[in-house]
């Protein structure tokens, strides 16, 4: 979500003291100039994040997902950027930017998706008398990097399910 984000709403955060420009190139890929947007740095900037974020993100699990989705009907939403559609008879869950399928309808897509796990401190300075013990991992679709969840836990603790749909209708 946060590289989808208008650069010029994050610009206007920026000036309103709500987000540094520190954040706004690192959480956002926007980077600005004299207050205003650089139109091409911030192209570029997203561009890096999305290949950092395949370049070290490790897939999770077997082969459930993979491949795209292309057209079907969309039964609904499952999150800000992960869909539900049946092509053919087949429920499936997607990213809605580019149609990776996840896997079936009652798989969590989450186990299908590239995860980065990174130590506190890397996301902010203010997290320095955080526990190692703790880490972010993040969450993205393999095939355009957008993020899809993010959660904060223990190192050893095993990956939360972001949603379980049944496989049933009705």
């Amino acid at each position: 979500m946060r590289l989808r984000r208008e650069p010029q709403s994050v610009a206007r955060d920026v000036s309103e003291g709500l987000v540094s420009e520190d954040a706004a190139r690192s959480v956002y890929g926007v980077v600005l100039g004299g207050g205003a947007v650089d139109e091409a740095a911030t192209l570029a900037t997203r561009e890096q994040v999305r290949a950092e974020r395949l370049a070290q993100g490790r897939a999770l699990e077997g082969d459930a997902g993979g491949g795209v989705v292309d057209g079907g009907v969309v039964l609904h939403p499952v999150s800000d950027s992960v869909e539900a559609v049946e092509l053919d008879g087949e429920r499936s869950l997607r990213c809605s930017l580019c149609h990776y399928r996840f896997g079936p309808y009652d798989h969590d897509h989450k186990r299908s998706a590239l995860m980065r796990e990174r130590r506190l401190i890397e996301i902010s300075r203010h997290n320095h008398l955080c526990l190692d013990d703790f880490v972010l991992r993040e969450f993205y679709c393999p095939g355009c990097a957008t993020a899809l969840a993010a959660d904060v836990q223990l190192r050893e603790d095993p990956i939360i399910d972001e949603s379980r749909l049944s496989a049933t209708p009705g």
